[in-house]
């Protein structure tokens, strides 16, 4: 997977040239990013599409904060391709199922490895350390299955 970290913007910059958009790549921030997987598209925040200095993250990403309080708690699947914070880490499959990997990310064996690695006052986990972390894969066929019976299973929850 590719892994990468986001842009930030000034308050200033931000209202100013990107609020209220009516065209252009929706840009997230780690409040943006739910608890529960959700993504908030609509904050009202647009990056307008010819804008280079802008890293995008594309459609079936996934969002993971990795600094402050919300480090390795906050994660998303995003349905839109997107610009993002330089608070959030985006995921984008090569080889993987972009499913199988936002699962993966939520669960206690990655998590435990992300604590491992945190560090300063504002808890996070660098992109160096982040890349460190092993990720166990399955064959392609065997992602697909695991996927489909954990959203089964939410499914049951629901």
């Amino acid at each position: 997977a590719e892994i990468y970290t986001g842009d930030s913007i000034n308050q200033d910059q931000k209202l100013r040239k990107y609020t209220n958009l009516k065209d252009g790549r929706y840009y997230i921030a780690t409040k943006d990013v739910g608890f529960n997987g959700t993504i908030d598209y609509e904050n009202g925040v647009k990056i307008p599409q010819n804008e280079t200095k802008f890293k995008a993250a594309p459609k079936d990403s996934i969002l993971l904060c990795i600094e402050g309080g919300s480090a390795g708690k906050k994660i998303g699947y995003l349905e839109s391709e997107v610009c993002f914070g330089n608070k959030l880490c985006c995921f984008t499959p090569f080889i993987l199922h972009s499913k199988f990997i936002f699962y993966y990310l939520q669960s206690s064996c990655f998590l435990d490895f992300f604590r491992q690695g945190t560090t300063g006052i504002i808890t996070g986990v660098n992109l160096s350390q982040l890349k460190t972390i092993l990720i166990p894969l399955p064959p392609l066929s065997e992602q697909r299955r695991i996927v489909a019976k954990i959203e089964e299973i939410l499914n049951l929850e629901t």
